[in-house]
């Protein structure tokens, strides 16, 4: 699957590249059409990526570590890709809070970048966590993600990722995010994320369901076998 889609981006022409010279109104199907990509690039990485959390312990005496961690790299590569393009598209207000597309595009690396952290411990993905949290404060102005803004500042708090309490009001739309760094601050944290000894029901109650499907144990069985 990655193959098919690396000949396909091999394959796009120069004018369509997104850093390309392009009228205004073409600036962004332009970066989204590579956001998208680098979406499914995730889609098709993200479950080993989870699974090397889920089943450290397990990898270690696997034969085929190494492949989940070269998964992993790719899964988070394409995080790095997209978060880019993101701010390009901010930057240039190509962004839309109208459209549930943007915001869930932002979410997912979030969440892919706090997987990372968790497994490979770099402040880094914390840092560009934090930046994410910049591409989405800039849309949350109107429409969808005005009102999803501060749930996720709510929701990253109940992680223990961001400091402070939880707050329902709309005022917590207008906060400074801009020199937020994400970083853990209570037990809930370190129980999920830091120590390692994760189940699924830890991943779920956090929010990382949605990154394999209903039969997720017999997904990472079959993972682990091939």
């Amino acid at each position: 699957m990655l193959d098919l889609l690396r000949d396909w981006h091999a394959g796009v022409p120069s004018y369509l590249q997104y850093d390309a010279p392009a009228p205004p109104l073409h600036r962004r199907p332009q970066c989204f059409l590579h956001l998208r990509y680098w979406n499914l690039v995730i889609l098709s990485s993200r479950p080993f990526l989870l699974c090397s959390l889920l089943r450290r312990e397990q990898l270690q005496q696997n034969l085929n570590s190494q492949s989940f961690e070269e998964f992993s790299d790719i899964c988070i590569g394409a995080a790095g890709q997209s978060l880019t393009i993101l701010q390009k598209m901010m930057d240039e207000h190509t962004l839309s809070s109208l459209l549930i597309s943007d915001f869930y595009f932002v979410l997912d690396l979030i969440q892919i970048l706090l997987v990372a952290f968790a497994l490979r411990g770099s402040q880094g993905f914390l840092h560009q966590a934090s930046e994410c949290l910049q591409v989405l404060k800039s849309m949350s102005s109107s429409g969808y993600c005005q009102r999803m803004f501060p749930e996720t500042l709510n929701e990253l708090r109940e992680w223990g990722v961001l400091s402070g309490p939880s707050d329902s009001s709309s005022a917590m739309q207008n906060q400074d995010v801009s020199n937020v760094e994400m970083e853990p601050d209570n037990g809930l944290y370190e129980a999920i994320f830091n120590l390692g000894d994760l189940t699924e029901g830890d991943i779920a109650s956090a929010g990382f369901g949605y990154m394999v499907g209903e039969n997720d144990d017999l997904l990472m069985q079959q993972m682990l076998e091939f």
